[in-house]
């Protein structure tokens, strides 16, 4: 198991003027994403479908490969 490493994800919401910036603990199995692990509160209407979302947009290898990741 690789160690968990820390990401900055810069997301952009639909109508939504300012960006919010998640601080996640990713956890890899191999180049599977096991878990995200919020370090700070943050508080987003809709929270689970955006992490659907996330998870339909991202792969492993591209958070291994950006710090930061605009999702439009």
């Amino acid at each position: 198991m690789n160690e968990p490493k820390i990401t900055s994800l810069n997301v952009q919401l639909p109508h939504c003027k300012h960006s919010l910036v998640f601080n996640m603990t990713l956890h890899y199995i191999g180049e599977q994403l096991l878990c995200f692990k919020l370090m700070r509160n943050m508080y987003v209407k809709h929270f689970t479908e955006f992490l659907k979302m996330m998870k339909q947009k991202m792969e492993a290898s591209i958070l291994e490969n950006h710090s930061s990741i605009l999702i439009p």
